[in-house]
């Protein structure tokens, strides 16, 4: 049985509404390959019951790939193992840049503009979030796992929900204050 809720950007598909799909974002997927601790705050057994499929992006593989190997120093051989043990370990599904989506890519771009989504990457390109965006809201994906307050605030335009998960910096940052306040007297 399919499903179709409408809106005034478009009318979202869900295949199967009694199973809910989240997704995750590129920053989401670099933490968790460098540090699985940041997404064990928020995927626990209960997530997992009531978002059974976790999804990403074609896109965001690309890029977490390149981001582990340019930023974080992977090996290509390291990022690669790394992507393919998280898939496996959260049986994520890829979602495709598809032809169908082109029409709605436009529409997010532009909200996108307002809230700064469409910045120039630190390797000099635009990124390509609106394109995982569109992917996610023509698929019927909701809740996304983010880190990016931009892609957050592009998300929420669109009627989408979204889960803001700590960086690992941040994470670090809650460990140190905690163990600051137990050393006080």
């Amino acid at each position: 049985m399919e499903k179709r809720i409408y809106s005034s950007a478009g009318s979202l598909k869900f295949v199967n509404p009694s199973r809910l799909k989240a997704g995750i974002d590129t920053g989401v997927m670099v933490d968790l390959i460098d540090n699985y601790e940041t997404f064990c705050y928020y995927y626990d057994k209960e997530f997992h019951e009531k978002y059974p499929d976790i999804y990403t992006h074609r896109v965001c593989i690309a890029e977490t790939k390149g981001i582990l190997i340019n930023i974080y120093r992977y090996s290509e051989k390291q990022a690669e193992e790394g992507i393919i043990g998280l898939k496996k370990k959260l049986n994520i599904k890829i979602v495709e840049k598809k032809d169908e989506h082109k029409p709605f890519e436009q529409i997010v771009f532009n909200i996108g503009e307002k809230h700064g989504l469409n910045h120039k990457t630190k390797f000099g390109k635009t990124s390509r979030d609106y394109i995982i965006i569109t992917g996610f809201w023509r698929e019927g994906i909701t809740p996304i796992l983010v880190t990016d307050n931009a892609f957050i605030k592009t998300c929420r335009e669109l009627g989408m929900n979204t889960i803001k998960i700590p960086t690992r910096n941040k994470l670090m940052e809650w460990k140190i204050a905690k163990f600051s306040r137990m050393r006080r007297p």
